[in-house]
């Protein structure tokens, strides 16, 4: 197979129209529309999905991804196809060799005073790419300051590019250790969690491999610890082995601001009502933090002026922790919860202990959250609250059934 025939193949001209941030309709489970032309009111593309093939009805012209790229880059399908096989990284294309004369009686020169030339060095990579790995310039002006200022490049990779990246990088360690932990809670949901690691998984790949091509014949970018391994990253993330942002301001952040650091840890449960907390605003951290977790443990780090306060906060957390392990849920329903919310808020009943009622818009059953202990207690309210129901309902009937006899009696007569 040919590199015109891999390029057809292997390449899906949804990710080619992709990278041009062009967005495709699908229509039916075999088509596509989109607009190509920026003249073109209505989608008058149809993109051809299981013959990955394409078609503009409104100019009459279509093709294979290779003929895309020739009208989206105004190019050659000598160049369509250098741009196409360096962007999706598939080997076989060879720059034309230079033939050169034979000579017989030609010398060899002197080492010292031998020349070289070579063509340029060329980056193909698209918009989408370079916003994948945090760069949001365009495309054709970062492909050329690749072949004119090398190290200008270079330093916006190192200053853009690698944070972007190391925060995918971080993000997806730390899907996969949310979904093991909740294949821990339910077995019965392996399947699906091991597919969405997968996904976490393909999706950083992609990221780190334009980081790849776009590194590529630049000096002093170091990225190979951030190389995806999904059973290896598994093991490290289960195992501990690895440590992961979780939340906060980036390391690089903080350690930017004066003052000296100091660090505290915690379980990883109580961070995540932290977290919880500080997102519904039920907490206020005025000032900066950087979370990393490693295992079931969190370590915050703040400046060093303000760990006093974190540690006030920290144990309020803690202490909330310890509320919720000891509060339980139980379920009831809709009908008898109701009653009891109108008897609390009538003021005609009080309960003896806090609970919160939960009744979801369309949901037949309601939640009860209270403490462990007054569990029992809660159970004869609610039997109580529902034999209460239960008489409603039973004198409702009777009076509804002599009704209809009256009225029966009534026809008679």
């Amino acid at each position: 197979m040919n590199l015109a025939e891999r390029l057809k193949e292997e390449i899906p001209i949804t990710s080619v129209l992709q990278d041009y941030n062009i967005s495709v309709r699908q229509v039916s489970p075999t088509r596509g529309i989109c607009r190509i032309r920026p003249t073109d009111k209505t989608p008058s593309c149809s993109v051809y999905l299981q013959k990955n093939t394409w078609y503009d009805y409104g100019m009459a012209k279509g093709g294979s991804v290779i003929d895309l790229c020739m009208f989206l880059e105004q190019c050659s399908p000598a160049q369509a196809m250098k741009i196409l096989s360096q962007r999706y990284h598939i080997a076989g294309w060879k720059d034309p060799k230079v033939t050169q004369t034979s000579n017989r009686n030609h010398k060899e020169p002197d080492a010292t005073k031998r020349t070289y030339s070579r063509p340029a060095e060329e980056k193909w990579l698209s918009s989408a790419q370079y916003q994948s790995i945090g760069i949001y310039a365009e495309a054709n002006r970062m492909n050329q300051l690749f072949s004119e200022d090398r190290a200008l490049y270079s330093s916006i990779l190192k200053e853009q590019a690698l944070p972007a990246v190391l925060e995918q990088y971080h993000g997806y360690l730390r899907n996969l250790y949310l979904d093991q932990q909740e294949i821990k809670r339910n077995p019965q949901n392996r399947e699906m969690m091991q597919t969405l690691m997968q996904e976490a998984y393909d999706s950083y790949l992609a990221c780190y491999k334009n980081l790849l091509y776009a590194a590529k014949g630049t000096n002093g970018l170091d990225f190979k610890k951030m190389r995806p391994d999904l059973g290896r990253d598994q093991e490290a993330v289960a195992s501990g082995k690895k440590a992961f942002w979780t939340g906060g301001v980036s390391w690089q952040e903080l350690k930017r601001q004066p003052g000296e650091q100091d660090r505290l840890t915690l379980p990883a449960a109580a961070y995540q009502i932290l977290e919880r907390e500080v997102s519904q605003e039920n907490v206020r951290m005025l000032f900066d933090y950087c979370a990393f977790q490693q295992g079931d443990t969190v370590t915050l780090t703040v400046k060093a002026q303000n760990l006093p306060a974190l540690r006030q906060i920290v144990q309020g957390v803690q202490a909330a922790q310890r509320a919720e392990e000891n509060r339980i849920t139980l379920s009831a329903p809709r009908r008898d919860a109701e009653l009891l919310q109108g008897e609390l808020q009538s003021g005609r009943f009080k309960l003896p202990f806090p609970c919160h009622i939960t009744i979801a818009p369309g949901w037949q059953t309601a939640v009860l959250s209270l403490d462990k202990a007054n569990q029992p207690e809660m159970e004869r309210i609610l039997e109580g609250i529902h034999a209460m129901q239960m008489h409603s309902d039973m004198v409702s009937d009777m009076k509804q059934s002599e009704m209809l006899n009256t009225g029966a009696e009534d026809v008679e007569l």
